[in-house]
């Protein structure tokens, strides 16, 4: 079977972009027919994000073009990552079947085939690689503890930096009235938690930057 191999950190690395800096948010999977197999997948391309500047890396195109019908893509939203995957497969991949952390299944059309199921839950995707051909031969994963996982360590910090830029217009507004005297230093603690529970949460160090 001639397959053409493809790996997700060697690509990115090539192009000098650290996969750890980024979160997976699309699958496009490629599908058509093979021989006795009435559906198959003919190929993966993912989308990644970067976790500070929120640009995005689309993978190499990986997929075979025998018998392709088409493709469709699957969006991952804003904190959710994959848990469970499944893969049915004969001579090649016939279906996948990715089921996030809040419960949604993102899967190619149903087909038929030997099963394996792979748990990594507490885990995240920062990863794939495999093969193809005229169709989608194997796929791997590379996952790493949540614990361990850069964007997990810093999403307390992200998530408080897109709350600020959300009120930084508040903010400023809050920074002009401590200026010209109408609020005094002492009540920005105050300031701090109406923003915190309101549009946007907001830190008393955040606010004294404008200070």
């Amino acid at each position: 079977m001639d397959t053409k191999s493809f790996n997700d950190p060697l690509e990115m690395n090539s192009l000098k972009i650290n996969l750890l800096d980024y979160t997976l948010v699309k699958i496009r999977l490629w599908y058509g027919t093979y021989l006795s197999h009435p559906k198959t997948v003919n190929g993966i391309q993912l989308t990644y994000k970067n976790n500070d500047n929120g640009s995005l890396y689309e993978t190499s195109e990986r997929y075979g073009d025998h018998n392709l019908e088409g493709y469709e893509d699957y969006e991952l939203e804003n904190g959710e990552r994959i848990e469970k995957i499944k893969v049915k497969y004969n001579t090649v991949i016939n279906q996948l079947i990715f089921k996030t952390n809040r419960g949604r299944i993102l899967k190619s059309r149903d087909s038929i085939g030997e099963e394996k199921e792979i748990d990594i839950e507490g885990k995240v995707v920062v990863g794939m690689y495999g093969g193809y051909g005229g169709h989608f031969h194997n796929i791997g994963f590379y996952m790493a503890p949540i614990s361990e996982a850069r964007y997990q360590r810093r999403k307390p910090f992200l998530l408080l930096r897109n709350k600020f830029e959300k009120n930084k217009d508040e903010i400023e507004k809050a920074r002009k009235l401590v200026k010209e005297g109408e609020v005094k230093k002492e009540n920005l603690p105050e300031l701090a938690f109406a923003l915190l529970v309101g549009e946007g949460p907001q830190t008393f160090a955040e606010v004294m930057r404008y200070v």
